[in-house]
């Protein structure tokens, strides 16, 4: 169809790109995070304490508390909630981890 029809345009191509670019920014941002940080990711949608967290990953509550903060900087995010949303997003934990 015609643009003039749809009054919009779509294409398989423009789509295509759309996704590669949210995809790229996803990787992108992942490349900028440490794998300690990923592993303090992984703990982010349990229940577990931060001191909890930092005896599991064998380093102190403030180090912990370091990894949240950066994360929080990094991902320009607030609360452990949005740690956790983005963890599951962007596949560092699944569904059946939790």
């Amino acid at each position: 169809m015609a643009i003039h029809e749809r009054e919009y345009y779509s294409s398989e191509l423009v789509a295509s790109n759309f996704f590669q670019l949210l995809n790229s920014d996803k990787d992108d941002t992942l490349h900028k995070i440490s794998e300690r940080e990923i592993q303090f990711l992984k703990y982010c949608p349990t229940e577990l304490t931060l001191k909890e967290i930092a005896q599991k990953m064998k380093v102190s509550t403030s180090t912990v508390q370091g990894y949240r903060n950066m994360l929080f900087d990094k991902l320009n995010l607030k609360t452990r909630q949005g740690l956790a949303i983005f963890a599951v997003r962007s596949g560092i934990v699944s569904f059946e981890d939790l």
